[in-house]
């Protein structure tokens, strides 16, 4: 069955650091849908609307790190699962390149809680990559690299109206509720985000693991 009105989809973008894995997988509902538009175009687009702030995370001299962008629909068994392949030009950041100092460990990261506004769900929680020693300060976030997270976060917490090739298609951020074998018990709205003052871990990003 093809995406449509209420398709419930998650979006993961694949990124490469230090040679591990990172993955941000977002959820949306389509509220608006158009017809004759397909999975990769709205794979397609979603990378074209959240690219700007993502890309402003990684400095520009560090090759090939935003890969694809994947798309797989939830509440269908039988449902679409398409991946576009992000342009060879769009692979790399636009961040500053950086003095002397060096980068953090990959699993190093950036910490934010989702905020929902009942408990049908937990709140949803992301762990943003790229971090260097001048972003962190005896443990703490920098100021300027926590705006640079919350600029990307207020991007990708709000309403999305696709561009081309997908142009109308409207996503509403989400998060999902799963039970044991990946289905989708149960969603709500996020409603706001907090970025965390500390540093915090993403243990799958240890070097030999990624993800």
């Amino acid at each position: 069955m093809a995406l449509n009105n209420n398709s419930l989809i998650e979006i993961a973008l694949d990124m490469r650091w230090q040679g591990q894995q990172n993955l941000n997988v977002w959820a949306y509902q389509i509220t608006s849908w158009v017809v004759g538009v397909n999975a990769v175009q709205v794979a397609e687009a979603w990378w074209n609307h959240v690219k700007v702030t993502y890309r402003l995370m990684q400095v520009a001299s560090e090759p090939d790190t935003f890969l694809s962008a994947r798309i797989r629909e939830m509440n269908n068994v039988a449902g679409d699962y398409a991946e576009f392949a992000i342009p060879s030009a769009e692979r790399v950041g636009t961040r500053a390149n950086p003095g002397a100092q060096g980068v953090m460990p990959p699993y190093v990261a950036v910490g934010a809680r989702l905020v929902v506004g009942t408990r049908t769900t937990r709140s949803g929680q992301k762990r943003y990559s790229f971090s260097r020693e001048e972003d962190v300060t005896l443990g703490f976030i920098s100021g300027a690299w926590k705006t640079v997270i919350a600029n990307n976060l207020a991007v990708m917490t709000a309403g999305i109206v696709l561009g081309a090739p997908a142009a109308t298609v409207t996503l509403s951020p989400r998060i999902f509720r799963k039970d044991f074998s990946g289905s989708v018990t149960a969603h709500q709205p996020i409603t706001g985000y907090i970025v965390n003052d500390a540093a915090t871990t993403q243990n799958t990003r240890k070097f030999g693991r990624g993800s």
